[in-house]
């Protein structure tokens, strides 16, 4: 189950939302990817998109919007300036705390192993 349940008239109308970084959208990814981050989750299911305006049995009636582990730091890359803007510092400091917590580990990563 995706931890935020949504509810647009159809995908083009989400998709939308996601180019246009509207701030609940993005608060809510932050906050579920620093849950995911924290409790070590390999993939999370942020949101459950649910689409009112289906016409043919064909078109999709929802979505479920996922993150890889893999994905969890360059998308908080990626917002970073966003929270910023919209003066979620908090937000901010704890994806500030992520990126440094995986440069330590990365760069513990490359040390030479020593006799």
């Amino acid at each position: 189950m995706a931890s935020h349940v949504l509810s647009f008239k159809n995908k083009e109308e989400f998709f939308q939302k996601i180019k246009e970084k509207d701030r609940d959208l993005l608060v809510k990814m932050v906050k579920t990817i620093l849950y995911a981050i924290k409790h070590k989750k390999q993939t999370v299911s942020i949101f459950e998109v649910i689409f009112t305006d289906v016409k043919y049995s064909a078109d999709l009636k929802e979505l479920i919007f996922t993150k890889d582990k893999a994905d969890y730091i360059p998308t908080l890359k990626a917002v970073m300036d966003d929270m910023i803007r919209f003066e979620e510092y908090e937000f901010c400091a704890e994806i500030k705390e992520a990126l440094e917590k995986k440069k330590r580990i990365n760069s513990k990563e490359k040390l030479p192993i020593s006799n």
